[in-house]
């Protein structure tokens, strides 16, 4: 085995053993983020929104305590939690979610216009920076605009 070995060489299934793995390292450190940032939260009926009823007047600020009280107490006892990953969700979450994106998102589609506008973007590039570069190495006065020499 020649893993540190400068220059050297690995036979095909050290290869292969490497990739699956980096592969397994990979999605193992995707997996422990995501249920780092994961959070437990109650399932429980709460008042989502407040009444819009309510005034500046102190018995009705009470009742708008009171909602709220209740709201906290019935996260308090709550006996029934579900996990959510707000951040970066599970590899098997990202794996389901392939055929909603086939079949409600067109993800092929909306795939295709990217990779086209990133080829538009190259071309764009290539045909501005070519003659640039021409104009740079061929006639001093150009060059000069470029070029930063340092102060002896």
């Amino acid at each position: 085995m020649d893993f540190f070995k400068l220059r050297g060489t690995l036979s095909r299934k050290e290869n292969i053993l490497l990739a699956i793995a980096g592969f397994i390292l990979f999605v193992g450190l995707w997996w422990a983020v995501a249920e780092g940032s994961s959070k437990k939260i109650p399932v429980v009926e709460t008042t989502e929104y407040l009444p819009s009823t309510l005034d500046n007047d102190s018995t009705q600020l009470a009742k708008l305590d009171s909602i709220l009280a209740a709201d906290s107490l019935k996260m308090l006892n709550a006996s029934e939690f579900k996990k959510v990953y707000p951040i970066l969700p599970t590899p098997p979450q990202v794996v389901s979610s392939f055929p909603t994106l086939f079949k409600k998102d067109n993800v092929l589609w909306h795939t295709w216009v990217s990779v086209w506008r990133n080829f538009k973007g190259y071309f764009w590039a290539i045909l501005l920076s070519i003659p640039l570069g021409f104009v740079m190495g061929l006639f001093p006065g150009f060059k000069g605009m470029f070029e930063i020499k340092s102060m002896p």
